[in-house]
């Protein structure tokens, strides 16, 4: 069998695809669920908070998950220098792009979603630069969604190091030997309930504001999957027991579900605390591990459709929430049902950004650039089509 460094994996391609649709059906229902977001709904519903409760789960563990797989191909074939340059151009310039245009109207909305500013979004734009936002002020310096891309940055400089190292020590080692067995599925679990159930969710630390995680969890899940990609067996495991982690996976949540309707909250430091820290980690860890191995078994789809796909998925990504917010602030106030709603945010808001992506963004150097993509190295006079040279850089995972 060839090796994992050798092997592309074409179901990670297609499964970020999809990730990213889900991620965006995601946002669609923020509107609508009890948490407060950017722009809200009159009236919510709990089915659309039960639908985020889900998701939050597993959703942004699996971003970083697959991103550590992709960093272990990636380093496969570059040096530590060319890792930390490819970072900045496909992540740190596109984060940088979303935080100066693309989160200002985004915080436009907000402000006057909740009766913090009356006047145009033109005249907004100076007091855009006014303070940090989350701080009193309104510049989103973390880019508001974009908040996946900066985090990524900073770990992969703080783990490059440990990148380096692994690219030659551990092949053949005991730490891969463990986790490339059936035992990383119990280990997983343990190690990311530690930090879940000693770092108070009320510290900064311990802030579950990084899509429902704290940041040592998120650091964990990239570090751990750099360490499963690293050979064959984890994802062959994966596919070999996906119905059983399928059925934990959906127990674990359903016991979150209930403890949510039931409305049981947990103090920190409690014996009910850590064992909802402890079901959670089990959920998220057997959702993953049941999504990674039905992708492997159906999704491994090549073809150029699939390819311009991929290389859609980061500027999607980055485009998506501004979208949805502009498009949903309008629709929301519309006298309609809420279903009538979503489908409406969620088909105008694809149709929108799916054409800003073909028509404007891969069309051009400067937005290719400015969006993480990598350049057409020969691009016909009148054509742009995906081939394997313009593929998304693998340092995105799907995408939120």
């Amino acid at each position: 069998m060839p090796s994992a460094t050798t092997k592309r994996l074409h179901f990670l391609d297609t499964l970020r695809t999809i990730a990213i649709l889900v991620v965006f059906l995601f946002h669609c229902a923020r509107f609508f669920d009890a948490d407060d977001w950017h722009v809200k709904n009159a009236i919510t519903t709990t089915g659309a908070t039960l639908f985020i409760i889900s998701l939050v789960l597993w959703i942004m563990p699996l971003f970083f998950f697959i991103s550590g797989g992709s960093s272990w191909f990636a380093i496969q074939k570059k040096s530590a220098a060319k890792f930390f340059t490819d970072r900045v151009k496909r992540i740190f310039i596109p984060l940088a792009f979303g935080c100066l245009v693309l989160a200002l109207p985004q915080v436009y909305f907000e402000r006057v979603s909740h009766g913090a500013y009356q006047s145009s979004l033109i005249n907004f734009i100076p007091h855009y630069f006014e303070g940090m936002y989350g701080f009193g002020g309104n510049f989103a310096w973390m880019g508001l969604h974009l908040w996946y891309l900066l985090l990524l940055f900073v770990f992969s400089c703080l783990l490059l190091p440990i990148f380096v190292v692994g690219k030659t020590k551990l092949k053949g080692s005991t730490i891969e030997k463990v986790i490339q067995g059936p035992l990383a599925f119990i280990l997983f679990p343990v190690l990311t309930f530690i930090p879940g159930f000693l770092l108070n969710p009320d510290h900064f630390i311990g802030f579950r504001v990084w899509g429902g995680w704290n940041l040592v969890e998120h650091l964990l899940f990239l570090l751990l999957g750099f360490l499963a990609f690293s050979g064959n067996d984890f994802i062959q495991n994966c596919k070999r027991y996906k119905i059983m982690f399928t059925v934990i996976g959906l127990a674990a949540t359903s016991l979150i579900i209930y403890w949510y309707l039931a409305e049981q909250p947990a103090a920190f430091g409690t014996s009910f605390f850590a064992l909802k820290v402890a079901i959670r980690s089990v959920a998220c860890w057997m959702m993953i591990s049941a999504i990674l191995g039905w992708s492997a078994q159906y999704l491994n789809l090549t073809g150029k459709r699939w390819s311009y796909s991929s290389e859609a998925v980061l500027p999607f990504y980055i485009l998506h929430q501004t979208v949805i917010i502009i498009l949903g602030y309008y629709i929301v106030q519309w006298n309609i049902p809420i279903v009538a709603k979503y489908s409406l945010i969620a088909f105008f808001s694809f149709i929108t950004i799916a054409a800003l992506y073909d028509w404007v963004v891969r069309r051009t150097k400067v937005t290719r650039w400015l969006f993480g993509m990598m350049p057409v190295r020969k691009v016909a006079a009148s054509s742009l089509n995906t081939t394997s040279e313009t593929r998304i850089s693998s340092a995105i995972p799907i995408k939120t």
